[in-house]
């Protein structure tokens, strides 16, 4: 069979195996092929048999998508919960993984009001943290940190999930910082606080996401900083605007950069 693709200067074999039909992996190891990566249902397996060069495979994703939303109320309290376990239970603001097909906004509006209860829509992008290797020796990971407010007509009395949180509460700047022992505040949550504080004060609406399609009609999700027009973070202020200024435009503004490594949870 080899032969046979070779003479068709096929480079690369795949084969796709269902659950189904396991017993064929070991056969296939014993020729050579490579278990490229599997899912529930399949394991794909892969063989370079051109007889010239080396293959030039690319690595099956490796890096997932988790969100964390900072929601500020009209009265300047901040959105905390508790793990219910985990190696961090202190107060955190509400995140979790994006689902397949999230957008990171779609992804905290579903992770707040999955762990708190709170209707919240988001208002801009913060920044963002990459951190390698945090699962299975190869998978990274991009936190984005959304700033949110309390979506108006909505539920704004925290209830904690009873499957993932052990609390869920508004908590102002102090009372954040004056927490001690296993309820602290990280130096990681206090520096999201100090980056969103020094992004509203600079009036900036911050990294906005639209959404449109490619070429192939596939959705996507652009993902620009926006240098006009103040924002407002009250809940019933309108969307930010998604006007770009003109290039040189002597009223631009420089907002502070987000820096989001300040320490680790």
């Amino acid at each position: 069979m080899i032969e046979a693709w070779q003479s068709r200067e096929l480079r690369t074999i795949w084969i796709k195996v269902l659950k189904e039909h396991t017993q064929l992996i070991p056969i296939l190891i014993e020729q050579n092929f490579e278990i490229h990566h599997a899912q529930p249902s399949h394991v794909m397996l892969t063989k370079y048999v051109a007889t010239e060069g080396t293959a030039n495979l690319p690595s099956y994703p490796y890096t997932q998508v988790g969100v964390g939303g900072i929601v500020v109320d009209d009265e300047g309290r901040f959105l905390m919960m508790r793990e219910r376990e985990g190696p961090y239970l202190g107060w955190k603001i509400p995140g979790g993984l994006a689902d397949p097909g999230e957008s990171p906004f779609m992804a905290a509006v579903r992770e707040v009001n999955e762990e708190t209860s709170v209707d919240a829509e988001p208002v801009c992008i913060l920044g963002f943290r990459n951190t390698q290797k945090i699962k299975f020796d190869m998978v990274s990971d991009i936190y984005f940190v959304v700033a949110m407010r309390p979506k108006s007509g909505g539920n704004h009395d925290p209830k904690a999930c009873p499957k993932e949180a052990s609390a869920a509460a508004w908590l102002t700047r102090e009372e954040i910082w004056a927490l001690k022992g296993p309820t602290h505040a990280s130096g990681f949550l206090r520096g999201l606080i100090t980056d969103y504080e020094a992004w509203k004060a600079s009036g900036h609406p911050g990294i906005i996401e639209t959404k449109g399609s490619n070429r192939q009609g596939n959705v996507s999700y652009t993902y620009n900083y926006a240098y006009s027009k103040p924002v407002d973070c009250k809940t019933k202020a309108s969307a930010a605007s998604k006007t770009r200024p003109t290039p040189g435009d002597a009223n631009e503004k420089k907002a502070p950069g987000v820096d989001m490594n300040k320490a680790n949870l």
